[in-house]
């Protein structure tokens, strides 16, 4: 493998570290933002997310009644199941299976709301990645336009 990344390296004059980020984002072990698995974690934390994951990795998840006849519209979360590395492994390889073209767009999506909701940024630091976020968007939407415009 050394010897195909040096002819690699050779061959386009990228360094040996860019060639394998590369192929880490190729192969959906790296996006943009880090590890895919460990965005991913983070992913299942988030109780937005975490009940129609654990779901669909056809794990149980259930409400505890008490809250959910007091507060039928709103009610905290309750896991049945603990979230082990064998859980986690499941639900990620569903949520992959589920998304199988945007499942990396997703969780760059997702950490960026996050990072994007980070207390403790001043109004500067706030509109500097507000403006980011609004050209990443205008990115990642751009060519569906080009398409629809074309079309017409």
């Amino acid at each position: 493998m050394e010897a195909v990344i040096q002819k690699i390296v050779k061959d386009t004059g990228l360094t040996s570290q860019q060639v394998l980020t590369l192929w880490d984002k190729k192969n959906g072990r790296e996006t943009k933002l880090g590890n895919s698995w460990n965005i991913y974690e983070g992913y299942l934390k988030d109780p937005a997310n975490q009940a129609d994951e654990i779901r669909r990795a056809g794990l149980t998840y259930r409400v505890p009644r008490l809250l959910f006849v007091f507060y039928p519209t709103h009610y905290p979360p309750f896991i049945a199941c603990q979230i082990t590395h064998e859980v986690r492994s499941q639900c990620f390889a569903k949520f992959k299976t589920a998304y199988p073209d945007s499942w990396t767009t997703i969780l760059e999506t997702w950490q960026d709301v996050q990072m994007y909701e980070a207390p403790g940024q001043t109004l500067a630091q706030r509109g500097r990645v507000f403006h980011k976020f609004v050209t990443q968007i205008v990115e990642r939407v751009s060519p569906f336009f080009c398409v629809v415009l074309s079309s017409v």
